[in-house]
């Protein structure tokens, strides 16, 4: 019946079969792990719930499409199929991350020759840094997946299957402007290393590399050189700190390490993205362009994508729109794009902060080609009146990691001059939203800059008037007010005094508590000396800050 009718209904088959595409590529995953399943009760009721997850997506669809017949289901699914259908999804990955705990736990058992007596949960928390945030670092590799349009970056394919084959090569460099998916390009080569993976034993490492260390080098060569078929996948090499000649280095030392691992018994491959470099890189790297040909027919299905989410959504314009208007738009954003799936993404946020069809034509219409002129346009279009854009500008641009939805509403709420935090009535994500624009993306309750070339633009560009000095100066003086407001009411659940030595339990306990209750407690505590540092010109920089 589906696929009798699919043509009438392509927005309809497209999300069904997204959905549906992501959950049968994590079961097919799950075969590599059968020779396991035996000898572990626990995965068995992994694995028991997860296939329950599945049944009762399809049983869910099924009744709701007996019960309303297939034209309401339809015209409702698509407006309605999170609210629907996203707490089993969601249900779903939860009992993966399950699964993939116990296949963990019984891996361990193997190498150990017993099982080991903690869990795995207890084992990431002990490898874990002192904040919580790394929960939001494992999830980078879902994020890109899930950024990652299905049906887009199959051009790349031939290549790919060229580069594995060579013996020859072992260093491919792939190049590409900002915003033209370099990002999603690494997630769809992974997805592709992941199935051969079913298919031939090897190893699949992403890796974003800072300021490794000599040392580190050296531990990782020999590492490296020990194993068999690794593939190792490194997106945006030139968003490290530093020049273009310090990425070459960078791409020189990978290139190396690639060549000594050659040497040994198995095959070692590195692929790298980055922007176009004014320097010739090393001799012995293969590089690789992505043209605006190559990406036009993915920008394309990014944006009708895009456009059928958004006609989904209540508070957007395109809710409403006339098909007529809606594939008009579709149309002219394809061909205006010149191949920068990043250039779509933002108009279409513009536009959708529009309130008719013929102020949203305009939007487009107006639009500057050139990413920066771009960003400049959609700065100028920003509401600053309540200041709230600046502040949430200055925290994204300096902080030191990322920060979550509701470490910015606080952040909103610390009055300086009261020393006081002034609830807010309104909801934070729209204020985020309106306040910032398509300059600002929130994704899995995080907030960051919508690409690491908006940063770059906002530090570089008068137009925007922001420094770093100013940045931290703004963080620091709000981590510290807030910290005076909060560690008065809340020192009777720590002792006097934060401890200096190794706590105990229970201690630890009352601390996680501490930050659950007040959610910039952790960053506050943790950063305020660093912005306090870096908020102070050059030679009053060398001062050591602590709490006492």
């Amino acid at each position: 019946m589906v696929l009798k009718t699919g043509l009438n209904y392509i927005d309809v088959l497209e999300k069904l079969f997204s959905i549906l595409n992501r959950v049968g590529e994590n079961i097919g995953r799950f075969q590599q792990y059968e020779a396991l399943f035996k000898d572990s009760e626990r995965m068995k009721h992994a694995l028991a719930l997860i296939h329950a997850d599945v049944l009762g997506l399809t049983v869910s669809a099924a009744l709701f499409y007996r019960r309303n017949g297939f034209v309401n289901y339809v015209s409702s699914i698509v407006k309605n199929f999170d609210a629907r259908f996203g707490s089993t999804v969601a249900s779903f990955y939860q009992h993966k991350e399950l699964l993939e705990d116990e296949v963990w736990a019984a891996y361990l058992a193997r190498v150990l020759g017993q099982k080991p007596d903690v869990s795995i949960k207890d084992l990431r928390r002990w490898l874990a840094p002192p904040e919580h945030e790394p929960t939001y670092m494992l999830s980078t590799r879902d994020e890109i997946c899930a950024k990652r349009v299905a049906g887009t970056c199959s051009w790349f394919r031939p290549k790919l299957q060229h580069f594995l084959s060579a013996a020859e090569q072992s260093t491919l460099l792939i190049l590409g402007g900002p915003g033209t998916g370099k990002s999603a390009l690494s997630g769809w080569i992974l997805d592709e290393l992941e199935d051969q993976k079913q298919q031939a034993d090897g190893e699949i490492v992403l890796q974003f590399f800072i300021n490794l260390e000599s040392s580190l080098w050296e531990d990782f060569e020999n590492v490296v050189t020990t194993l068999d078929n690794v593939v190792l996948v490194i997106d945006g090499l030139d968003e490290l700190d530093g020049d273009e000649q310090e990425t070459l280095a960078m791409v020189t030392c990978l290139s190396n390490l690639a060549t000594t691992a050659r040497a040994g018994s198995g095959t070692f491959k590195i692929i790298i993205t980055s922007r176009p470099m004014q320097t010739e890189p090393p001799a012995n790297v293969e590089k690789f362009r992505i043209e605006p040909e190559l990406t036009r027919s993915d920008v394309s299905t990014y944006v009708s994508h895009c456009i059928q989410q958004l006609s989904g959504t209540e508070r957007s314009p395109f809710y409403r729109m006339e098909d007529v208007d809606r594939n008009t738009i579709k149309h002219q954003l394809a061909e205006g794009t010149d191949g920068m799936i990043l250039w779509a993404k933002l108009v279409i946020e513009e536009m959708g902060r529009k309130k008719s069809v013929l102020q949203m034509k305009k939007c487009l219409d107006s639009a500057p080609g050139q990413l920066t002129e771009l960003y400049a346009k959609l700065y100028e279009n920003l509401d600053k009146s309540s200041g709230d854009n600046q502040k949430v500008f200055h925290w994204l641009l300096c902080a030191q990691r990322p920060l979550r939805v509701d470490e910015l509403e606080t952040v909103l709420q610390v009055d300086l001059e009261d020393l006081s935090l002034c609830k807010r009535l309104t909801e934070i994500v729209y204020d985020l939203q309106d306040a910032c624009g398509p300059l600002v993306e929130i994704t899995q309750q995080h907030v960051r800059l919508a690409h690491h070339s908006v940063r770059q633009w906002m530090l570089e560009t008068s137009n925007a008037g922001y420094a770093m000095q100013e940045c931290h100066k703004e963080a620091s003086g709000t981590s510290l007010a807030y910290l005076a407001i909060i560690l008065p009411k809340t020192s009777s659940r720590v002792g006097e005094h934060f401890p200096t030595t190794i706590i105990g339990d229970e201690k630890r306990k009352n601390l996680a508590s501490l930050c659950e209750d007040h959610v910039l407690l952790e960053y506050a505590a943790c950063f305020w000396p660093v912005h306090l540092q870096r908020s102070m010109p050059p030679r009053t920089s060398d001062y050591t800050f602590g709490l006492r």
